[in-house]
Parts: C-alpha cells; sequence; structure tokens
C-alpha cells in the first residue's frame, strides 16, 4: 500500500480500519534519540492506537 499524508499514523490506521485488515506489519528504522523528540515516532503512536483486534508486526 502506497499513500503520501502529512499523518502518517493516522492515515495507517484508517487504512487498517477501512481494509478490514487482521495483521499490520510496520518497518523500523533505527533513529537518534533528537530525531525522535523533533518528529516523534509513526510505529508507537499506531501501536497505543491499533484497535487490539489487530495484530501489529514490527520488522526491522
Amino acid at each position: 500500500m502506497y499513500a503520501v499524508s502529512d499523518d502518517a499514523a493516522n492515515t495507517i490506521l484508517d487504512l487498517t480500519a477501512t481494509l478490514g485488515v487482521d495483521y499490520l506489519i510496520i518497518g523500523a528504522s533505527q533513529r537518534t534519540a533528537m530525531s525522535k523528540l523533533l518528529r516523534g515516532s509513526v510505529v508507537t503512536n499506531v501501536a497505543q492506537q491499533l484497535p487490539e483486534s489487530i495484530h501489529l508486526i514490527i520488522y526491522g
């Protein structure tokens, strides 16, 4: 799936609900602490808001 968005976490959450997925696989990159502080973490935001019925797999 490919999408362009200003809010990646919400776009991912919207698509998982729209498509009715059971599993969500997200690739995670290693970033510096400063980068995480300034930009936040898409993976963290998705994990916090993802419904319990959807299994999250983080790769990387």
